[in-house]
This record gives structure tokens, sequence and C-alpha cells, in this order.
């Protein structure tokens, strides 16, 4: 998980390059903050995995307690994007980080 979340900042920021070039620096600190972000999603879904709560609802109480984690993503987003462009790719990514989250439960689940 935290590859792929990894993989999805340099994604989102490869859309960015037209915009505005990302240093490298600024987009290793993108990953571990993306990094960061998976870890939190993984506690909650252990936390939580064991319960009678959906994957929905682990989901969204995954997202919402990690939301303090996401903030410094979308801050650079909008940096690099825009506003407009950064609201509708954090949009899709949140709709990826759900489907991630999902999956770990599914995982934790058949353990």
């Amino acid at each position: 998980m935290i590859r792929t979340v990894a993989l999805l900042s340099l994604l989102l920021l490869a859309t960015a390059a037209p915009a505005q070039r990302v240093a490298p620096a600024e987009q290793a600190r993108l990953q571990r903050l993306g990094a960061a972000l998976a870890l939190c999603h993984r506690a909650i879904v252990r936390r939580d995995a064991a319960t009678r709560l959906s994957a929905a609802r682990i989901a969204d109480r995954a997202l919402a307690a990690c939301a303090g984690r996401e903030a410094p993503i979308r801050a650079a987003l909008v940096r690099h994007l825009g506003p407009r462009r950064a609201q509708a790719a954090m949009q899709g990514q949140r709709q990826h980080w759900r489907q991630g989250i999902a999956r770990m439960v599914a995982a934790a689940r058949a353990r």
C-alpha cells in the first residue's frame, strides 16, 4: 500500500509538470507524506477489520481519522495544479484510497 501511495503521488505530480516543475526535495517530501498517510489508513484498518463494520464504513472512518495527514498533500496539489485541478485530482485520489482501504479490509478479514 505504501508503494502504491508513493506511486500515486508521483502520478499526480506528473500531471502537474506543465504547470510547474516539482523539485526532487518536494517530490521526496510528498512521498514521505503519502507513506505516512498509508500507515495511518493501515492502522485504522487493523483496528476496525475485526469489527462488524462494513468496508465502506471503515474507509469513511480511516479517511476522516487521517484527514490531517491528507491536508499537506492537498496543499501541494493546489500549489502545483491550481485550485480547480487540485480538487478534481483529490476527488480521484480519495476514490482510489477508498478502494485501497477496502482491499486492505478484505485481506485483513481473510486472515
